[in-house]
């Protein structure tokens, strides 16, 4: 079993507003539709409870949402969070309501367990991901507004050490966020419009991978060359390549390892790329 890492990590701080968002608009269409369902009884009072439960108690577990400190009964209802996906007493149900709710549940656990990791770090470090994360700020808005008298050259590699003990954190094998429970959250919000939706998003998944190699002589990028490993593909997926297209620009590095181009890919929503920066929207200034 594989655990998130540190690219994973900073994906998920980068759309945590988003996937708050989504796991509001899903409790409220939850209710909305249990409304309907309930009269036909598909839905057992334990379940309803439950996902009830989830969608209120956990979001107002959520930074600007009220307190933060998760506590043992949401821990609890985490841990018993196949019950609701498990038992399918009715058809109809299982194809609308259910999907819904095992949305809910998953994108929770998630959110929960990643302000698990924020809230066990050093305070410097907690309010700076809260800070450029969390509230959306700048970086020149961090360090004018936090408690801390630093640069934000400073603030940057505190973000990028905080990140780091996170993944150490929810690489914990006692409570860890899987690659899988990554990949369908991530899934679903694709699906449902919530995240990798727009260019800047896509630019900023695909320079979470490293370069290895590239060719690029001032105005054209002839390619840039990244690992051929499980998360390359992982991320060539969530950005719309079938296994035929990545397979087939695979290419063998001559000592029993794999590279792909991901120049092409990145040109699809980007407009240029630098050995620096990686790809953006805009020309880079050397």
């Amino acid at each position: 079993m594989s655990y998130i890492a540190y690219p994973q990590v900073e994906i998920l701080l980068k759309n945590y507003r988003q996937l708050l968002g989504s796991l509001k608009a899903w409790k409220l269409k939850f209710e909305k539709d249990l409304l309907k369902t309930n009269e036909d009884g598909a839905f057992t009072p334990d379940e309803i409870l439950y996902t009830r439960f989830v969608g209120n108690h956990l979001l107002s577990d959520m930074p600007f949402g009220g307190h933060r400190e998760p506590g043992d009964k949401v821990i609890s209802a985490i841990l018993a969070k196949d019950k609701i996906v498990e038992e399918t007493p009715d058809q109809k149900v299982q194809i609308t309501m259910r999907p819904l709710a095992k949305s809910i549940i998953a994108v929770a656990e998630i959110l929960t367990r990643l302000e698990i990791a924020r809230e066990s770090l050093p305070d410097q470090e907690q309010e700076i991901i809260e800070m450029f994360y969390y509230r959306g700020l700048t970086w020149k808005e961090v360090v004018e507004l936090g408690k801390y008298c630093i640069e934000v050259k400073q603030a940057r590699n505190i973000r990028r050490d905080a990140i780091e003990m996170m993944v150490k954190k929810l690489q914990d094998p006692k409570d860890p966020i899987t690659m899988e429970q990554f990949d369908f959250c991530m899934g679903q919000m694709e699906w449902k419009g919530g995240i990798i939706v727009n260019r800047q998003e896509k630019i900023d998944l695909i320079n979470t991978l490293p370069v290895i190699d590239y060719d690029a002589d001032g105005e054209v990028c002839h390619y840039v060359n990244v690992l051929f490993d499980d998360n390359t593909q992982r991320v060539l997926k969530q950005l719309g390549k079938d296994e035929l297209w990545i397979n087939a620009n695979a290419e063998d590095a001559g000592d029993g390892e794999q590279y792909i181009d991901i120049s092409a890919v990145g040109f699809e929503f980007a407009k240029w790329w630098h050995s620096d920066t990686g790809f953006s929207l805009h020309k880079t200034r050397d």
